[in-house]
């Protein structure tokens, strides 16, 4: 139906974006030289290691919130990929929140805000 079908769109839609943001973020993280990664993420007093890790989370999660419902392969997995961004980002929001960062907060409640709408409406119940 209609109201099924634009739900549906918007969904996708959100996916992307999130696939889009979290693959160059991650990508980022992962595959940049230890200088450039830490030329521009050594404000965060993270390790190239826990930046690398995250990075692996990211990197996961694109595949996760992308294949599973594109391919009909365990479908719940977009889920349950949405929650991880959905955790990454509250996580992310209270590490800029205790160093008072609050400008870092524009960047994660777009991305918070489109992982709740995936969560919302891939909701496997």
């Amino acid at each position: 139906g209609g109201p099924e079908k634009i739900m549906n769109i918007a969904l996708w839609t959100a996916q992307i974006l999130l696939a889009l943001a979290f693959s160059l973020t991650g990508g980022f993280k992962r595959f940049a030289s230890t200088d450039k990664l830490m030329e521009l993420m050594g404000h965060t007093d993270l390790s190239e290691r826990n930046l690398r890790l995250i990075s692996i989370a990211e990197l996961l999660g694109v595949v996760g919130i992308i294949l599973p419902k594109l391919t009909g392969i365990w479908p719940v997995l977009t889920f349950w990929a949405a929650v991880g961004f959905l955790l990454l980002m509250i996580c992310a929001g209270i590490f800029h929140l205790w160093r008072s960062e609050y400008t870092e907060l524009r960047r994660l409640i777009p991305l918070f805000l489109l992982a709740a709408f995936v969560v919302y409406g891939r909701w496997p119940l």
